[in-house]
């Protein structure tokens, strides 16, 4: 199997380097949207382990041609609510189509939970989550070096965490919160939870670092080419400026991860990709007798990887994923939405169409990451706008 697969990805390659030579000429400018493309998407969302979400995305991009974003979301039901905003690009330094450039980007979001389904840790964890209530924020800044018009980008994030997340308690009685009891089983499986504070808010600090190397057709929406992404998130008890971490735990996650985009067969009006994403994501803790925080750990499920299990169906201190797509994007002159399905004046540039297959595992120990390897599959449909993409997936795994 594996020798079938090297096979495909050379012929792929070659493929791609002889015989599509001269296809790969529709890399975007820095910009990539047209100037103030906004839109207001109504829009609902069946997340599994969450239920169905109503509310809807907004935005504007490009604001007056500077290439400064802004966007929002709020969906919520009877269990779960989220709301956020974000500034993207703010150019300090050059503009967008500057060989060398500074941004500033931040935002923030808040997440009320009246009970949310959570799962144990660990990849053989249970098919039956338990519910937790209570409040989460997260904020964060970030300042972006920018090489060779977006080719290549250095980032400094600080980021703030506020939450009272707690187990729903079927009595009064005062139970911990599930991240202080993930900590604990985390290092002693067969440990008691840790007596709880009262009010106690779990309040954290750091600091990430990421380079990016983009190396593709299109930032936005790629077909060909090769793009990797480097995050080193660190926390330490001194904190940030926004907050000073109250504990004695430091560690490190290491987060890795490699694109290829690969066309397979290329016309005027639609065109077929390979596209394969691998994820490698390891913590390591400093002080090896004090827990790991694991919400600044790893996991898997949901929308982004392995689609077809709950959200953060699997969590442990290592992650590894990979993925394969097929995708046949339909190019077409479909125009703006004209206020269709959505408040927009964006232009609807193709509709895509996708097959994927999916494959990972998480584990406390990074030698164990490739026993037990979980898989699922499925389909989904992309709308391609200038500024946004809309993408509806549908995942199939041995939990359904």
């Amino acid at each position: 199997m594996k020798k079938l697969f090297g096979l495909i990805v050379a012929f792929l390659i070659v493929d791609a380097v002889f015989a599509n030579p001269y296809t790969i000429e529709r890399r975007r400018p820095q910009e990539g949207s047209k100037e103030n493309a906004y839109y207001i998407l109504p829009w609902f969302v069946y997340v599994e382990g969450i239920g169905e979400l109503y509310g809807g995305v907004f935005g504007v991009a490009n604001i007056l041609g500077t290439g400064t974003d802004i966007a929002g979301i709020n969906f919520q039901n009877g269990r779960f609510h989220i709301k956020g905003v974000a500034v993207n690009d703010i150019f300090l330094l050059g503009d967008k189509e500057s060989w060398f450039s500074t941004t500033l980007s931040g935002g923030g979001t808040d997440i009320e939970l009246n009970e949310l389904d959570v799962y144990d840790v660990g990849t053989d964890s249970p098919n039956e989550p338990f519910p937790v209530n209570g409040k989460l924020k997260f904020i964060a800044y970030q300042t972006q070096m920018r090489f060779g018009v977006d080719r290549a980008k250095l980032s400094y994030e600080v980021y703030y965490t506020n939450d009272h997340i707690r187990v729903a308690p079927e009595d009064a009685s005062d139970i911990p919160s599930v991240q202080e009891e993930m900590r604990k089983r985390a290092t002693n499986p067969a440990s008691a939870p840790p007596e709880p504070e009262a009010d106690s808010v779990t309040e954290a600090a750091g600091y990430r670092y990421r380079f990016e190397l983009d190396l593709t057709d299109d930032r936005f929406d790629s077909r060909f080419g090769l793009r990797t992404i480097t995050i080193l998130s660190q926390r330490r008890p001194s904190g940030n400026f926004m907050h000073k971490n109250k504990t004695d735990a430091s560690f490190d996650v290491l987060s890795r991860e490699v694109s290829l985009f690969l066309p397979v067969f290329w016309t005027d009006d639609s065109n077929h990709t390979l596209a394969m994403n691998y994820y490698l994501s390891t913590i390591t803790n400093k002080n090896e007798d004090i827990p790991v925080n694991r919400r600044e750990g790893n996991s898997l499920g949901g929308a982004v990887q392995m689609r077809g299990y709950p959200n953060r169906r699997f969590t442990d201190l290592q992650t590894l994923y990979y993925a394969a797509e097929y995708r046949y994007s339909w190019i077409g002159s479909f125009g703006t939405s004209g206020g269709g399905f959505a408040l927009s004046n964006d232009e609807l540039e193709a509709l895509q169409f996708v097959g994927f297959y999916e494959e990972g595992n998480v584990a406390q120990h990074y030698e164990k990451l490739w026993d037990n390897l979980k898989n699922n599959y499925g389909v989904g449909i992309r709308a391609i706008m200038s500024s946004v993409v809309i993408r509806f997936d549908v995942g199939f795994s041995d939990e359904g």
